[in-house]
């Protein structure tokens, strides 16, 4: 999908945020008044807002910690994650921003799971439905075969990941946001792996690209992660006018957030 429109020039760009039943969705609430309050063009969100752990078949042997996990459940904590961002909108009768979603690979699962049992799940589960992605969001960047789906906005391309060559990978390395770059050759923005790193390089033409890998936006510690935790950033990035696949990107902190909009 492709959008041209030079009036979005303010934009707001949402990682992982990994909306989980464990844990409490204030943080969406502090969102949802920052976004109120600076009122951008547009809202893009990367995927995995919802972490849809019931569906997560690496813990299927860890029959204590599983067995507490409803799919119900994480659907309604999403839905309530999600109305707490729009709700000073709807409560003030307010114009959204543009607001684009993405599937994500933990979303995806729900999908990965109807295929795999299509006689009992087929028409039961269904993630844009059950989560009403099209009531909270203008448009659902589906996963394209088992890649997730590309948008360009302002020749910006937004990805939940890119993949590495004709594999299904995400591309990856210690500078994530230059190997990005030197994967796409335009302005990309991407989450995925929860690192936030930044990139900027020009042409021969002049014209600049900013290669972004956004972190997540999540503030607590899930079980499964070890010292990896530590390289990971939490909080969402301003794209400030944007014009032509440029932009001047600035990183807000999730306890900022919190702290300011509390």
């Amino acid at each position: 999908m492709k959008i041209k429109n030079s009036k979005l020039k303010l934009g707001l760009f949402i990682p992982d945020a990994h909306s989980e039943p464990e844990h409490d969705n204030k943080r969406f609430e502090a969102l949802g008044k920052l976004i109120y309050d600076i009122r951008p063009d547009f809202v893009v969100e990367i995927g995995d807002f919802t972490d849809f752990a019931s569906l997560c078949k690496y813990d299927t042997n860890k029959k204590v910690e599983f067995n507490n996990r409803r799919y119900v459940k994480d659907c309604e904590h999403s839905l309530d994650a999600q109305d707490k961002l729009w709700w000073q909108y709807r409560k003030n009768k307010k114009a959204f921003p543009l607001r684009v979603k993405h599937i994500g690979n933990h979303e995806h699962r729900g999908n990965k799971v109807v295929e795999a049992n299509p006689v009992l799940l087929e028409g039961k589960l269904n993630i844009t439905k059950d989560l009403d992605l099209h009531y909270n969001w203008d448009i659902v960047v589906p996963y394209d075969g088992d890649h997730p789906g590309y948008m360009f906005l302002n020749d910006i391309l937004f990805a939940h990941y890119v993949t590495n060559g004709n594999t299904s990978n995400a591309t990856a390395g210690i500078n994530p946001a230059t190997i990005l770059l030197n994967t796409t050759y335009m302005s990309t923005v991407v989450a995925h792996s929860h690192i936030y790193d930044i990139c900027i390089k020009t042409r021969a033409d002049g014209k600049k690209m900013v290669g972004l890998v956004g972190g997540w936006f999540v503030d607590y510690k899930p079980t499964y992660v070890g010292a990896g935790y530590n390289r990971w950033t939490s909080g969402v990035t301003l794209m400030k006018n944007v014009d032509n696949g440029y932009y001047e990107p600035d990183f807000i902190a999730t306890e900022t957030i919190k702290k300011e909009y509390r």
